[in-house]
Order: C-alpha cells, then structure tokens, then sequence
C-alpha cells in the first residue's frame, strides 16, 4: 500500500479488515511530487501509480491497479496473467477517434496513440525499471504543465502510449455510459464494473454476485 502519511495503527486496522490479504505499507516521500500539478479532484496520489514500478518491492515484476471505484464482477486471474508482448501496460481507452485525436493534440503526440483510462491497468513493473526515468516524466510534466486535463492519464498515454495493448473497456472497463451506448448481451458480462458517484458503494460490494449481474441488467 502505497501512501504518505498512513501510521502503522492504520494499516494495522486495514490489515484487520481484509485478513485474507498482507497488506504492506510503503511509505512515499511527498516532496517526490512537488513539481506536480495537483487540485482537491486530482492529489498527488494519482502520481503513485506512474512510479509504481520504482516504489513497490523488485520482487514484484507485474501489478493489477484498480481504482477504488472499481467492482470486480468476475475473477480477474486472466487480467493479471496476460501476456505483455513487450508492452508496458495493458489498459483500456473511453475516448473515440475525434476525442483521441484532440487529446494527441494537446499533449503533442502521435495520432495513433490511445489514450488511456488508468482506473483498470496492468503494470510491467520489470520492463518499467528499465525503461522509465524520472527525468523524462519530469520533463514532459514541466513542458505540458498548461495542458494537463487528467494528468495521470495524460503521462501516461503521452509517454508510454506506443507500450500499451488495448483490452476491451466493455469487459474490463465498464461505466455507466459504456452501458447505456452498448446495451448488449455483452454488456451483462462485463468482468469489472465502474462504481458511479451516486450509487453507494457499501451496498454494492454487499450484493452477492447474481444480484450484481441483476442490477447491470436494470440500468
């Protein structure tokens, strides 16, 4: 668990509430971030995951990352086990073609780019150590700073675009809007869902799997 200023009675009661799990506390410099744009929508915490790679353990050479928003509907084991194939991340994009292209415009890259949601990703931790440099993310950030809508993904995309498999935001991705432009028999076996701000989420993670599936069906 990436964070800055958790103490280890906090991470005591997190550990306690998800038992099944080692949940193991990194503690990160915020001064690391102070280049960083940042707004109360968007902390420095969005920053974590573009370094992942340098703060969690060597050991780990991959990292399934979900945002907190984020319903698991089905197991994910095939997410987690995809193959790379040289790739940095494997995630997925929202954006259409028109928005695609004014994103590439705004960022000053290459229109075949996808622009990525980083609210579901799989991290090559190992080809990242290797190929990412605090410079070079500094460097754009300092250059784009103006420009940066959603930062995180902005970086990313920006940077790494040109390492990204695409997986299908249907299965993997699944928003509200997503659900209502694709009413589908595909649409109801989405594998990861995307909790909407007015839905409560505690109701949510309480529905059982079935009624999960229900409630998709209903929206």
């Amino acid at each position: 668990m990436l964070h800055s200023d958790l103490t280890a009675d906090d991470l005591q009661q997190i550990q306690q509430k998800v038992p099944e799990a080692e949940i193991l506390g990194v503690s990160i410099d915020e001064t690391f971030f102070q280049d960083f744009p940042e707004t109360d929508r968007y902390p420095r915490q969005i920053y974590y995951r573009i370094f992942a790679a340098q703060f969690l353990p060597t050991e780990l050479d991959r990292v399934l990352y979900l945002d907190t928003d984020t319903i698991a509907i089905q197991p994910l084991d095939d997410l987690y086990h995809k193959a790379f194939d040289g790739a940095s991340y494997i995630a997925c994009t929202h954006v259409r073609a028109l928005f695609n292209k004014m994103n590439c415009l705004r960022l000053g890259i290459a229109e075949d780019v996808p622009y990525i949601n980083t609210g579901v990703m799989v991290l090559n931790l190992k080809q990242l150590r290797q190929q990412q440099t605090t410079e070079d993310v500094l460097a754009f950030v300092s250059d784009k700073k103006n420009r940066l809508l959603l930062p995180d993904q902005d970086i990313i995309s920006a940077l790494y675009g040109q390492s990204i498999i695409p997986l299908d935001p249907i299965q993997y991705n699944m928003t509200e809007k997503l659900f209502t432009l694709h009413q589908s028999e595909r649409s109801y076996s989405a594998n990861v869902q995307r909790q909407t701000p007015e839905r409560d989420p505690q109701y949510r993670l309480g529905q059982t799997e079935h009624q999960r599936h229900s409630l998709l069906r209903q929206k």
